[in-house]
């Protein structure tokens, strides 16, 4: 399987919800659901896959149960994002962190600590040369 992302959410609705379950592939799964059709579309060939829905609509369970399926644990990443965290950095950072405790982040992703000069827009250019196709 190749290099796949995703995200719970828009920034809104993750910012403004109690938690996202965090960790890799998101441990502690609850019920695992089986959803042919959603299977497909987040399997089909992208490199980010934007899932984003309502509080309580399913999102965490859908891509639990499809990476359960996919047998893609050591390939998903997945980040924990809190009510009332709004620093950028911190987001970038856990962002980093989560991926390079992927299989394929671990060789890409270059790590990266926290500075003052350090914004999270310089954070998200650092990932995307480190995730660029050669």
């Amino acid at each position: 399987m190749g290099w796949r992302g995703a995200m719970i959410g828009n920034m809104g609705s993750a910012v403004g919800s109690q938690a996202v379950v965090g960790g890799v592939a998101g441990p502690g799964a609850g019920g695992i659901v089986s959803r042919p059709r959603l299977f497909r579309r987040l399997g089909a060939s992208s490199r980010v896959t934007v899932v984003s829905g309502p509080p309580g609509g399913g999102k965490t369970v859908l891509l639990r149960s499809w990476i359960s399926q996919a047998g893609a644990a050591g390939s998903a990443a997945w980040v924990t994002v809190r009510r009332g965290e709004q620093d950028p950095q911190q987001f970038w950072l856990s962002v980093l962190s989560a991926l390079r405790q992927t299989d394929p982040g671990l060789v890409l992703v270059q790590p990266l600590t926290a500075a003052p000069d350090l914004d999270g827009w310089a954070i998200a250019e650092r990932l995307l040369t480190d995730l660029a196709p050669p």
